[in-house]
């Protein structure tokens, strides 16, 4: 997102490398994530939103500690307490609580349940951006704009009304839908309070947020407050956690730049390719190739997301500590 006059370092060809590598992390992510809970002990817990919000606290809570050490390695300090307090960081905290422990517990139990099919549809969040925003920032809606909604809707329901049914899929098509909003509230509150904080620091506020809400509040509640330790005692699935917490570091913090470089709307479109990353992975991982009537839907959800994205015009907001952004 350019400042002032100038263009900021890497220009948008680097910005646009940023978002595809968003989506490439963010694809990974998911199917390590979605792995874990495939093994024990997360396989065998009990409940539907159990296994979900013991991976989702346990990557959250490894990526906020993975970025701690980053920030301090970095000579940087660690959660802006004052800042918190602040407009900016009241939003931060909503958007931490609608995207973090909300959004990704939503979308893990969405992967948990209808797989790969779930991608499309959460992919729909910038949409649900553009809502949000003209509701609460009062930003317009162009023709273009309602016409990458309508091509968007479009591309899910070909996801979501083709293919054998199986069951829980229709549960599992609702938790990602849920996720998307929860992302575009998420996208929103960020971009407005990166006006006045850098992004690192408003993605370590989020998953420390997240990752204490789910493990210290959520879990306990369920009953599974134990599920953290015992989840200890498996390496392989500690190392899907790793690596997916990893990742999770690596696709914010590629997307941060491309919003930074092409402006929100353009980075949310560009992450929304992690449906594609996702299919190619899972085909080779799983050999399981998409049907045409999936492949189609994938196809038309990202063009809508792209003419969204075409749509904003100009960045609205400005972003803070442009020299943060590394």
């Amino acid at each position: 997102m350019e400042t002032g006059g100038e263009s900021p370092p890497g220009g948008p060809s680097g910005g646009l490398l940023n978002g595809i590598l968003s989506g490439l992390c963010f694809a990974l992510y998911s199917l390590l994530a979605a792995g874990a809970m495939g093994l024990p002990p997360l396989a065998g817990e009990p409940g539907f939103f159990a296994a979900p919000l013991g991976a989702a606290g346990i990557n959250d809570g490894l990526s906020a500690l993975l970025l701690f050490i980053h920030h301090r390695r970095k000579g940087r300090r660690g959660i802006p307490g004052a800042a918190l307090k602040t407009r900016h960081g009241r939003l931060v905290i909503l958007g931490a609580l609608a995207g973090g422990p909300l959004a990704n517990t939503l979308y893990l139990a969405a992967l948990k349940t209808a797989g790969t099919q779930a991608m499309p549809i959460s992919a729909l969040y910038p949409l649900f951006g553009c809502l949000f925003a003209r509701l609460f920032l009062k930003q317009g809606i162009s023709l273009r704009i309602l016409a990458g909604m309508g091509i968007c809707v479009l591309g899910a329901a070909l996801v979501s009304l083709t293919g054998p049914p199986e069951p829980g899929l229709s549960a599992g098509w609702l938790c990602a839908l849920l996720a998307a909003a929860g992302w575009g509230l998420d996208g929103v509150c960020s971009a407005y309070a990166m006006e006045a904080m850098p992004p690192g620091a408003i993605l370590l506020i989020r998953q420390s947020l997240s990752g204490f809400t789910l493990l210290f509040l959520a879990l306990p509640l369920l009953g599974s407050w134990s599920l953290p330790v015992r989840t200890a005692a498996f390496p392989l699935t500690v190392l899907c956690l790793l690596g997916s917490s990893c990742f999770t570091v690596l696709s914010y913090l590629n997307w941060y730049r491309a919003n930074h470089r092409l402006g929100v709307a353009g980075g949310m479109a560009l992450n929304g390719t992690y449906i594609f990353w996702g299919a190619a992975l899972s085909a080779l991982w799983f050999r399981r190739l998409p049907s045409r009537e999936n492949a189609l839907g994938m196809i038309l959800t990202l063009g809508g997301m792209a003419l969204i994205a075409l749509g904003r015009g100009k960045p609205v907001f400005r972003i803070a500590g442009d020299k943060e952004v590394r």
